[in-house]
C-alpha cells in the first residue's frame, strides 16, 4: 500500500469501489492523470480474490478482502457490516466530503446507497437505489408514469401451497402463458425461468423457488431486444445511443451467441428507442452516472421497458462504445458518480460502426473450431481449443470466442453480424 503525506489528506478525494466487477475496463493511469490526487480503495469478496492480478491491485492505493458476503449464483453481494467498518476508517481520516463509494456491480447498487444515506456522502441514496435493484419495484414505478413494462404479478408462496394448479390457471389467465419468473433482485439472467406449461411451473416451484427470495412473475414479450446506454451528468442526459441484440440474453444460455450492434443513426427505430430510454430515465428523476437499459419490440412494433440498471454495460458494450466514440463509460461512471467529472464529457462523432459478439461455451468436449466469416475489420479471441472438456455453462457469460468488428459501410457490417449470430464455431458432442 501506498502511504500518503498529511498534508495530502484534505486535498485527496478517497473513491471505495466495491467489488472487482468491469474492472476490466477501469483505465486507472488515466484517472491519476487527470487526478493526481486521487486515492482509490478496491474491497473485494474472498471468491474474487484470486481474479483481481498483482497487477491490478498495484493500481490501487488500498485493497480490501472481506469474508460473509452472499453468493446469488455468479454475483456477489458484499458483506455489510464489513464493507461498513472499512468505509467508516476512510471517512473517518478524509471526511465525508472527500469520500465516495461506488460500484459497477447491479447487485452493490443498494450497498452503495446505504453506505451513502449513513455517511451523508455525494451519490445514490438507498431509497433511489431499490428503484433500480428491485425489478417488481422498478416497474410499478414506471407504470404510474404510463411507461408500458410487462403484466406481472409477485409470486406468492402461499397460493401455490393451497392449490399450484389453481395459482397456475390464475397466473395463466391474468399473465399469459408462457410466462417469465425471475428474482426480484437479480443479475445476469441468474434464476430466471421461462415456464410453458403446467409442469414447468410445478418443477420450479418444487425444484428452483426459495423461500428466503421474492420473485416477480411476468409477462413473455416476444420481439426483437435493444439496448440503450447513456451517461447522466448533473441531471442532464449527455449522451444515448442504442443497440441491437442478436438475442435475448437468456437464450445465451441455451446456446445462442449474443452480441449487440450499434443502430444507424439514421434509422427511425433508433430514434424511437433514445426517445423512450429518455423518457423512462425522465421518469426515474435522471440518476447520475451511466445507465444500461433494455428495451423489446414486440410483434406488434410497440416498445416494452424490460430493465434499467444503475451502472455501466455488460459484455463487450463497453469497448464498442469505447471505440466508436472514445468514451470510456467505466471510468466516466467513476468519476460522475464520485462528484469528480466536473466539466462537460467530449463525444467524438462515430467514423466506423461496430459490433461485438460472443460465442457460448456448450457443454462437452470440443471437436472442431471454426473461424467465423467476416467483411469487416476484426479481432477474435479463442478461449478453448480442440480436445477441451466444457462441463458446464453457469449463467456467466462464459465464452468459447469473442469478436469485434468494424466498417464504415454499416450495411456490410450488419450483414456480418447477422450472419454470426446464426452461426457455430465451436463443435462439442
Amino acid at each position: 500500500m501506498k502511504q500518503l503525506a498529511k498534508y495530502n489528506v484534505m486535498r485527496s478525494k478517497h473513491v471505495i469501489l466495491l467489488t472487482s466487477k468491469f474492472i476490466q475496463h477501469l483505465d486507472i493511469p488515466a484517472l491519476r492523470r487527470e487526478l493526481p490526487f486521487l486515492l482509490l480503495t478496491l474491497i473485494v469478496d474472498e471468491t474474487e480474490e484470486k481474479d483481481v492480478s498483482e497487477e491490478v491491485r498495484q493500481n490501487f492505493d488500498y485493497f480490501h478482502v472481506i469474508s460473509g458476503s452472499d453468493h446469488r449464483g455468479p454475483m456477489v453481494s458484499l458483506n455489510y457490516s464489513e464493507v461498513e467498518q472499512r468505509v467508516r476508517e476512510i471517512v473517518s481520516t478524509y471526511g465525508n466530503k472527500n469520500t465516495s463509494v461506488v460500484t459497477f456491480s447491479e447487485i452493490c447498487v443498494g450497498l452503495v446507497g446505504k453506505m451513502n444515506d449513513l455517511f451523508d456522502l455525494e451519490g445514490i441514496s438507498e431509497k433511489e437505489s431499490n428503484i433500480f435493484r428491485n425489478k417488481e419495484l422498478m416497474k410499478s414505478f414506471l407504470n404510474k408514469a404510463q411507461i408500458r413494462t410487462p403484466r406481472f404479478h409477485q409470486y406468492n408462496p402461499l397460493e401455490s401451497k393451497k392449490s399450484i394448479i389453481e395459482y397456475f390457471l390464475k397466473l395463466k389467465r391474468e399473465i399469459g402463458l408462457p410466462f417469465i419468473v425471475k428474482p426480484c433482485e437479480s443479475a445476469l439472467c441468474f434464476g430466471v425461468r421461462k415456464i410453458n406449461s403446467q409442469v414447468d411451473f410445478e418443477n420450479w416451484v418444487n425444484n428452483e423457488s426459495n423461500e428466503e427470495s421474492t420473485y416477480s412473475i411476468e409477462e413473455f414479450i416476444s420481439g426483437q431486444l435493444f439496448h440503450c446506454e447513456t451517461i447522466i451528468l448533473k441531471g442532464k442526459i449527455i449522451f444515448c445511443e442504442a443497440s441491437r441484440y442478436s438475442c435475448p440474453v437468456m437464450e445465451y444460455f441455451s446456446g445462442k451467441s449474443l452480441g449487440s450492434v450499434i443502430l444507424n443513426d439514421k434509422s427511425d427505430i433508433r430514434n424511437e428507442i433514445v426517445l423512450f430510454c429518455k423518457n423512462v430515465l425522465a421518469a426515474m428523476g435522471n440518476p447520475e452516472g451511466v445507465t444500461h437499459m433494455e428495451i423489446f419490440q414486440n410483434s406488434a412494433g410497440e416498445l416494452v421497458f424490460l430493465e434499467v440498471g444503475a451502472r455501466p454495460p455488460g459484455g463487450m458494450i463497453s469497448d464498442m462504445i469505447d471505440k466508436t466514440f472514445n468514451i470510456n463509460m467505466v471510468n466516466l461512471h467513476l468519476k460522475i458518480t464520485s462528484g469528480l467529472q466536473k466539466s462537460n464529457v467530449k463525444i467524438n462523432k462515430r467514423h466506423s460502426h461496430y459490433f461485438w459478439m460472443y460465442f457460448p461455451k456448450n457443454k462437452g468436449e470440443v471437436k472442431e473450431v471454426r473461424a467465423p466469416r467476416i467483411s469487416s475489420n476484426h479481432n477474435i479471441n479463442w478461449y478453448v481449443k480442440k480436445g477441451d472438456v466444457i462441463l458446464k455453462n453457469d449463467q456467466q457469460l462464459d465464452k468459447s470466442c469473442s469478436v469485434i468488428a468494424n466498417n464504415t459501410n454499416y450495411e456490410v457490417l450488419a450483414e456480418d453480424f447477422d450472419r454470426l449470430s446464426k452461426s457455430v464455431v465451436v463443435i462439442s458432442k
